[in-house]
């Protein structure tokens, strides 16, 4: 690939960024004088929406359907089975604390599948380990598909 043509895709993907930014403020915004979104709320529509936005600008100058895919599926699956709090937890050098009960709430969580009353350090890393086998299944099956 052209070093012009890799240029243009990251300065589309960086536009496209920016506009996932903004769209978040201006609901954030908006929904804070209404009683609408929180500030997590518009942090995660962050997120996803960048997600998404990486995905499809992906596509749209690649054409290839699962690497697409496999850019839309890939973080959700980690972020919804608790990578980032794993993450957290890593970069502040801090032990995961023996319970999470902010964590349950969250539907794919291990913890919530077996009934657990709280979400502990073990659920989550049971998690995150089941959401790595996922994506390395998904990866696999895509590999096929292309």
């Amino acid at each position: 690939m052209k070093l012009t043509k890799r240029l243009t895709y990251i300065a589309i993907l960086i536009v496209g960024f920016i506009a996932v930014i903004t769209i978040a403020d201006r609901i954030w915004s908006f929904s804070k004088w209404e009683g609408g979104l929180d500030a997590m709320s518009a942090f995660w529509f962050l997120v996803y929406g960048s997600i998404a936005v990486f995905s499809g600008f992906y596509y749209v100058f690649t054409r290839d359907k699962s690497e697409s895919l496999f850019i839309l599926l890939m973080p959700t699956v980690l972020l919804q089975f608790g990578l980032e709090d794993v993450f957290y937890y890593f970069v502040t050098w801090q032990p995961i604390s023996a319970t999470l009960p902010w964590l349950k709430g969250i539907p794919l969580f291990i913890a919530n599948t077996l009934r657990l009353q709280v979400v502990t350090n073990y659920s989550l890393l049971i998690s995150v380990g089941i959401g790595v086998l996922i994506v390395a299944f998904l990866y696999d099956k895509l590999l096929e598909w292309d």
